[in-house]
């Protein structure tokens, strides 16, 4: 799955959302649309553990959508951060007010990763994805503590001053534009995503 491509032609047709679960549901319906034989769950509930019988035992993380498309398992960890914006997009009226823990989202990043690495050491069949999309140029603005620059070990090391241990591999960090909308005082807003892409474990 062209996860790229898919955002892609998602934000042709949608450029805002008005939560995190309207982004959630917007995806999954964009990526039945490109795949049709693929298989999408939300809040999906992946069983880490096994007996030796190779049953699942009780015990389980979820995620916020799994795709199953003929042998390829991903898991995806979607979020959607806002900025004050008021905008009529398409007949639809949208009134965002910005996300007030934008100093705390680090962590919740870095713990999204985490769950997903712990997945694929468990489920070496399985790659994964955190997206973010957001409004909020502190995300993305160069030099501030909380923004997502370098590698994201650099801002695990930034935002807590500890040699980061939480996540296995460094990973790239490199942001893409997603969509400009217009507010209703015509001023342009930048939407931008952040993909870090979790490969399956190989031997």
């Amino acid at each position: 799955m062209d996860i790229h491509s898919v955002l892609k032609l998602l934000s042709d047709k949608r450029p805002i959302f008005h939560s995190e679960a309207d982004f959630q549901f917007a995806l999954a319906r964009k990526i039945v649309d490109e795949y049709p034989d693929s298989h999408v769950r939300l809040e999906y509930p992946v069983h880490l553990a096994q007996d030796k019988s190779g049953r699942s035992e009780p015990g389980s993380t979820h995620l916020d959508m799994w795709v199953e498309n003929g042998s390829t398992r991903t898991a995806l960890e979607l979020k959607y951060k806002k900025h004050d914006l008021v905008a009529n997009v398409r007949c639809e009226n949208f009134s965002m007010t910005r996300d007030k823990k934008h100093t705390e989202f680090v962590p919740e990043f870095v713990s999204d990763v985490r769950k997903i690495e712990q997945i694929n050491k468990k489920r070496p069949d399985v790659n994964g994805y955190v997206i973010l999309i957001t409004n909020d140029h502190l995300y993305w603005e160069a030099g501030r503590k909380n923004s997502f620059e370098g590698t994201l070990h650099d801002v695990i090391a930034k935002n807590s001053g500890k040699t980061p241990r939480e996540i296995s591999h460094s990973y790239d960090l490199h942001w893409k534009d997603y969509s400009c909308v217009k507010d209703t005082k015509n001023r342009i807003h930048m939407f931008r995503y952040l993909l870090v892409e979790i490969p399956p474990v190989t031997s």
